[in-house]
């Protein structure tokens, strides 16, 4: 698999979801530390989705197709970065507008 470009690819994009789940995984542990409560873990938890309803469609309408196709790889990577942002964050606030 990892002698073909494609499949290589399409394995170490399946592979980043791994990273996606880390939030859920500590949100309520992390938001207890940062001083929120059922809230602020609802809103990190909630982040995420809300911005990937706003963004895929706005993506959708403005970048052609086989650009879409060019970027999947670079915008999985910079999805994950986030998390790496998220700890230099100090309130439930700035982690969720990160999101």
């Amino acid at each position: 698999m990892f002698g073909d470009p494609a499949l290589r690819t399409l394995v170490l994009l399946g592979w980043l979801v791994v990273f996606y789940t880390v939030p859920e995984g500590i949100a309520a542990p992390y938001a207890a530390r940062l001083g929120g409560g059922p809230v602020a873990t609802g809103l990190v938890l909630a982040s995420t989705a809300l911005a990937t309803a706003i963004a895929t469609p706005v993506f959708s309408r403005l970048v052609r197709p086989r650009r879409r196709l060019e970027l999947m790889g670079p915008l999985a990577m910079a999805t994950c970065a986030t998390l790496v942002l998220i700890v230099l964050h100090d309130s439930a606030k700035g982690v969720a507008l990160l999101q």
